[in-house]
């Protein structure tokens, strides 16, 4: 590769993300953009990842399409080449004439789904999420007890023990 900066394009589904023993989505389909700018010491590769993942939902186990989005820069160097003090730093081979982006599209992939996946609402603001399943859900729900009335009661046992 040339100096200066080169862009491409892709398109990843289940063919990649079946690669990989983690499981935290059945399938995908992600659209890729790659710009690598070529300096003579070191590669910078920005990144943008745009679609979807099919996730199980944390709260009715159904499944359902998360949108997914990431875009940032990692810092490719030689190993013979000093290594820059910043984050996202892969170290390369020195004469690697090759870059498999396969992990790190599948990294930041599962890395761009929330903490939690859940059904979205609608328009109305009704969830998505399996009515069946919430109504069972709701069966079991522990209810709170009403702790507000304790102050008042600790207050008053104070006053009766003066």
């Amino acid at each position: 590769m040339k100096p200066g900066r080169h862009e491409f394009y892709f398109q990843a589904g289940s063919d990649l993300f079946d690669r990989f023993e983690i499981k935290q989505f059945s399938s995908g389909n992600i659209y890729i953009k790659i710009v690598i700018e070529k300096n003579p010491s070191f590669m910078i590769l920005e990144l943008q990842l745009n679609g979807t993942l099919r996730v199980t939902c944390d709260r009715c186990l159904d499944e359902f399409d998360q949108p997914v989005e990431y875009t940032g820069k990692i810092y490719l160097q030689r190993e013979k080449d000093k290594i820059y003090d910043v984050n996202d730093v892969i170290v390369i081979p020195a004469f690697s004439e090759e870059l498999d982006t396969s992990r790190i599209i599948f990294d930041y992939s599962t890395l761009s789904l929330p903490p939690k996946c859940i059904h979205p609402v609608n328009k109305a603001g009704e969830s998505l999420c399996n009515p069946e399943m919430i109504k069972r859900l709701e069966q079991y729900l522990v209810k709170e007890p009403d702790n507000t009335n304790v102050v008042s009661d600790i207050i008053n046992i104070k006053e009766s023990l003066n």
